[in-house]
């Protein structure tokens, strides 16, 4: 979810207390932006706005990724750099499922986000590049 999306979406959650909660309900509401995206189909977005030709997704085994993440953040201890893969991102990567079901949010509550998620990925995208983040 966009920062400018979650500042909109919290108050009209907030607004709505009367949610219906049944006894195999937690009254969780995900703040997301459906449909969910995964991070090649996110990746394919940012690359096709910059005028990329495509997105490689390259599939390694978890032992791999952590060694490479270790040398990595173990590295950065020492020398001036910034690495992409570290220990932190690795735990994110492989942490599962980011996709959050938006369902209650947009059908139950009827919140309505102004932007679509890609577009809201090309302004994010935008704004680091423009930082040299990307």
């Amino acid at each position: 979810i966009h920062v400018d999306d979650l500042v909109r979406a919290i108050p009209h959650v907030a607004q709505h207390r009367q949610l219906r909660i049944s006894d195999s309900d937690s009254g969780i509401v995900h703040l997301a932006q459906a449909p969910g995206l995964s991070f090649p189909e996110t990746a394919t977005i940012i690359r096709e706005h910059f005028g990329g030709k495509r997105v490689r997704h390259v599939h390694m085994p978890a032992c791999l990724c952590w060694t490479l993440a270790g040398f990595n953040s173990l590295a950065a201890r020492f020398l001036p750099v910034r690495p992409l893969l570290n220990l932190d991102k690795i735990r994110e990567g492989l942490a599962g499922a980011w996709i959050a079901d938006a369902t209650r949010l947009t059908d139950e509550l009827e919140f309505q986000f102004p932007v679509p998620i890609r577009e809201r990925i090309v302004e994010t995208a935008e704004g680091y590049h423009k930082k040299g983040w990307l």
